[in-house]
């Protein structure tokens, strides 16, 4: 199984091919806004954690992990939620995600769920609430339940041809 962590920072995760646009040990360095370096239908898994709210070209980069994704690749994708202090407090972060971001994109959605702050007491019951009511949370919960991460699971299902 091959599997990649994209935009890996200082996560270098062992069986992985490890991308980040900083040099490290272990790391293809890559600019992940530009064509990715690999074969088509490489990858069986794919790691975004804390990446994509750093990318311009979000619609190119959907486009090139379905290009380098086999059919039923998974890809776990890990942004911080439009609500959250940590959305805001990078500098390089240009896009905010809610639980709907990923809708419409090609991917098949195997999950997606929020998680609430961490140390938060009974975080537990804020996560169950705001995942039972996922689409209360965006537009009004996010207000004074302190949602903090969005974890989506993609799925690439391609059209054979012929």
């Amino acid at each position: 199984m091959k599997k990649l962590n994209l935009g890996c920072g200082k996560k270098i995760l062992k069986d992985f091919v490890n991308v980040d646009i900083v040099p490290g040990e272990g790391v293809v360095v890559w600019d992940l806004e530009t064509i990715l370096p690999f074969e088509d239908n490489t990858f069986d898994y794919i790691l975004m954690d804390n990446v994509f709210e750093h990318i311009h070209k979000r619609g190119q980069l959907l486009k090139e992990l379905q290009r380098i994704g086999k059919n039923g690749t998974t890809i776990d994708i890990i942004v911080p939620h439009f609500s959250s202090y940590t959305a805001y407090r990078h500098i390089e972060h240009c896009f905010y995600c809610s639980y709907f971001t990923f809708e419409d994109t090609g991917f098949n959605i195997l999950e997606r769920r929020f998680k609430c702050f961490k140390g938060l007491p009974l975080r537990f019951i804020f996560d169950w609430i705001t995942n039972l009511f996922p689409r209360a949370t965006d537009i009004y919960f996010h207000k004074f339940l302190p949602v903090q991460t969005l974890i989506v699971k993609l799925q690439i299902g391609k059209v054979c041809k012929g």
